[in-house]
């Protein structure tokens, strides 16, 4: 067999396998491509052409999105709401009755009275302020949604 025959035979089972081979490894990137590179070595001196063509893979057919018109605005009419609210009440002084003291003694005859010892008054008390939650009706406009 002649070195061009020879040559000629390389080539062809170089260029068979590569392309048996690209599917293979075309399966392990993220998008299949083809790619093909040829090179021939003789002796001590080697020429080859590499060709490098990506062709991608073919996308799934997606139809355009279809058209969805806005969402009508419907009247809401006005009606009330009950919501909670936290209001703060301030301190305030409040009016405390405070009740007489009576005692019992024994007067110089023997005889046990009642005596008054401090009469009863009404006493201003400091009340602190504090938080409460209330309940209130409130009323909300009609509009459109």
């Amino acid at each position: 067999m002649s070195p061009l025959s020879r040559l000629g035979l390389l080539t062809l089972v170089s260029l068979a396998s590569l392309a048996a081979a690209s599917p293979a490894l075309a399966s392990h990137s993220k998008r299949p491509s083809s790619r093909v590179s040829v090179g021939v070595e003789v002796g001590p001196f080697g020429f080859g052409f590499s060709n490098v063509h990506r062709i991608p893979a073919p996308r799934p057919y997606c139809p355009p999105p279809s058209y969805c018109p806005p969402p009508a605005h419907v009247w809401v009419p006005g009606h009330y709401e009950t919501r909670c609210e936290t209001v703060r009440l301030p301190g305030h002084y409040e009016s405390v009755w405070v009740e007489p003291v009576y005692e019992r003694r024994v007067d110089h005859c023997g005889e046990v009275t009642e005596v008054l010892v401090r009469p009863g008054y009404h006493k201003r008390v400091w009340v602190e302020g504090g938080y409460e939650t209330r309940e209130v009706r409130v009323w909300v406009p009609g509009c459109y949604r």
